[in-house]
């Protein structure tokens, strides 16, 4: 489980030391490789509609790089997407809690108060081949 820590990874949120851009991805990686397969993992990040890196604090993800970054080589089994304050989305004034849909997320422009999204994943066996074929 990760709650809302992921997007800080590598930019200095935590006085980790030097500047990492994908501390986040090698994060993720690290999950996998820990959870047994058919474990699951439970995150939630920012997410609007592009993908945001404001070293020193936090990163916002857009739905594509949510699948680059964080979902890998895990199966996304569920998300759910809930406005975490009040805000403007597809040029809707939406409520906190309010639950909204991908596409929804796609037309945010990811600026705080932002869009939580809670994913959940199962790791699989991976079945992608290297690039000999292998």
């Amino acid at each position: 489980v990760s709650l809302s820590a992921i997007e800080h990874f590598g930019l200095g949120t935590y006085s980790e030391g030097k500047y990492h851009p994908y501390y986040d991805v090698i994060a993720m990686r690290k999950m996998w490789d820990m959870l047994r397969e058919g474990g699951v993992a439970y995150i939630t990040v920012p997410t609007g509609g592009k993908f945001i890196q404001n070293s020193v604090h936090w990163r916002v993800y857009d739905l594509q790089s949510v699948r680059e970054r964080l979902v890998q080589d895990f199966c996304l089994d569920k998300t759910v997407h809930v406005t975490a304050s009040r805000l403007v989305v597809a040029g809707k004034v939406r409520s906190p809690k309010e639950i909204l849909t991908d596409d929804e997320v796609s037309t945010f422009d990811g600026s705080p108060p932002h869009i939580s999204s809670l994913f959940v994943m199962t790791k699989t066996k991976i079945t992608r081949l290297a690039p000999d074929g292998r």
